[in-house]
């Protein structure tokens, strides 16, 4: 009924939504793409992958996995610092049971809390093999604790040279695990833990030695309960964005955040979304080793002072190379003013 009411309404042909679909964005904006066709140099994307930069539904959460098991954890985020997020921390045990957090929103420009650098390197116990599988070659699953959240990795060999190393895990945790693999059946080996704190500090355990026998696997003491998290909070590291929390037991975790906008926003001035993508910008300086910089009143900047895709580039398409506003030689020159 109420399509009918609305083909009575409006003379628009009723096919007219589904060809639009069909279209996509070229449904719409067809000047859009019309005038891209005139530019010398286009937009390698933008015909068919608009939805690159531009959000046209409401965002989808970003998932962080953290799938080491422990109970103490830190992960950077990777997030722009004028654009408001939700976070939550999601938990799962060994056992399959879940629990969540709470919902966090935070601006990064606005955290304040900061963890400071104690100088010292985290401290290194417990180092041990908790489990020796069989296979073609043996593996071993190496586990060591550090007295506060930092990187695992681990160097072995059949002498204390070592040789071989593990890929490094950059999540930071107080409970480490690492696999080592293609060992050899009653090899002695040796091993060394190495661990890294979020600012850099970096300690080395001591030469630690096993024997390749009997496949074993130590038996872990877990708490009945399910699983449980507290302590979430969002802090800066230095400059970086990062999130902490603490579980009841040791648990694989997954990090959900997404872009918080203002459903008021959305209706007054997109009909879509917001608008574009925000997104991290490395600006590149080349050889040249520049002592100031002098914003140009001709180059736009996101909220006066930070550097957008269009800050330098013409969205869909443009007459210089890179789509760049200006010629190469004349853009960098705009803002940096003198050279050393």
């Amino acid at each position: 009924r109420r399509l009918n009411e609305l083909i009575e309404d409006t003379s628009i042909p009723v096919t007219v939504p589904i060809e639009m679909k069909e279209a996509g964005c070229i449904g719409c904006h067809e000047k859009v793409y019309s005038s891209m066709l005139r530019y010398s140099h286009q937009h390698p994307r933008a015909s068919e992958e608009c939805q690159m930069c531009h959000i046209t539904d409401l965002a989808a959460a970003r998932e962080i996995p953290a799938n080491v098991f422990s109970r103490e954890n830190i992960v950077f985020l990777d997030v722009s610092d004028i654009v408001k997020y939700r976070v939550k921390v999601k938990l799962k045990d060994k056992e399959g049971r879940e629990a969540a957090s709470q919902d966090i929103d935070f601006t990064p420009s606005s955290v304040y809390e900061r963890m400071v650098d104690d100088k010292k390197p985290p401290l290194i116990s417990n180092l041990k093999v908790e489990e020796l599988k069989a296979g073609i070659f043996y593996s071993a699953v190496i586990t060591w604790e550090t007295d506060e959240p930092s990187t695992s990795q681990v160097q072995y060999g059949l002498s204390s040279k070592y040789g071989d190393a593990s890929l490094l895990d950059d999540k930071f945790t107080k409970e480490h695990v690492v696999i080592i693999d293609k060992l050899i059946p009653d090899e002695k080996y040796h091993i060394i833990a190495i661990s890294k704190d979020p600012f850099e500090n970096t300690t080395r355990s001591d030469d630690f030695t096993f024997k390749v026998k009997k496949p074993f696997l130590e038996k872990q003491e877990e708490p009945p309960a399910g699983p449980s998290v507290e302590g979430v909070k969002v802090v800066k590291i230095g400059n970086k964005t990062a999130l902490s929390w603490r579980a009841n037991k040791k648990t694989g975790a997954v990090i959900y955040l997404v872009e918080v906008v203002s459903r008021k926003n959305i209706i007054s001035k997109e009909p879509h979304y917001p608008g574009l993508t925000t997104k991290r910008i490395s600006h590149p300086t080349g050889l040249l080793s520049w002592l100031k910089v002098a914003p140009s009143p001709d180059l736009p900047l996101g909220t006066g002072s930070v550097m957008l895709c269009v800050t330098c580039h013409t969205p869909h398409g443009g007459e210089h190379e890179h789509i760049l506003i200006k010629e190469e030689s004349k853009l960098c020159t705009s803002c940096h003013t003198e050279k050393r």
